[in-house]
């Protein structure tokens, strides 16, 4: 192919071949010496390379296009997959929850109040205030030994602390003040001294 030349311009199907490296060599050192003498040349042949890398991107779209697109079997077997993972855990957790119980597990022994042999106990399960309230067993003996019905303070037996003994070392005098929830009668302390607060 030889470079034509009209007004002594290359013409645009031969820069066309340029940037395809369609020329011969003789052809393509021709248009580059050209090239370097006349800018307006020289941007046309930008415009050619650009026009070139538009087309083969408008090529390869074209190609990703034309693949086909997925079986509906396929996204379908992608759905199931995913929710299919969901049922399943969801099935296993169920049986595990429904499973019946086996033979080989030894039932836990339930330890009661009468049967614990400890010496601490005394045989009537009553508190007798020896006993340190925060041990279950103590606990346990002090709740015994309340009568539901008893309307005395089981916590009335505490020993005397010196320091609230001497806020109540007289007596206080009491005066009905109303009634209770359960319809009894409250009483208050009457203070005789006017002037305290």
């Amino acid at each position: 192919m030889k470079v034509i030349v009209l007004d002594g311009h290359p013409r645009q199907e031969e820069l066309a071949d340029y940037v395809s490296d369609a020329l011969s060599a003789a052809q393509s050192e021709r248009l580059e010496e050209h090239l370097l003498d006349c800018p307006r040349c020289a941007a046309r042949l930008q415009e050619a390379a650009s026009f070139q890398l538009l087309l083969h991107e408008a090529a390869e779209s074209l190609e990703s296009d034309r693949r086909a697109p997925p079986s509906r079997l396929r996204r379908v077997g992608r759905r199931l997959g995913a929710v299919g993972g969901l049922w399943g855990a969801a099935a296993a957790f169920a049986l595990v929850l429904m499973r019946p119980p086996t033979d080989d597990t030894e039932p836990v022994p339930v330890v009661t109040l009468a049967d614990d042999p400890s010496p601490e106990r005394s045989d009537d399960r009553r508190w007798s205030g020896e006993c340190d309230p925060t041990d279950i067993g103590c606990a346990e003996a002090l709740l015994a030994s309340v009568d539901p019905l008893e309307s005395v303070d089981p916590l009335s037996s505490w020993p005397d602390d010196p320091l609230v003994r001497s806020v109540f070392d007289s007596e206080p005098s009491l005066e009905p003040c109303g009634s209770g929830e359960d319809g009894g009668m409250l009483v208050c302390p009457v203070d005789d001294d006017p002037f305290s607060g």
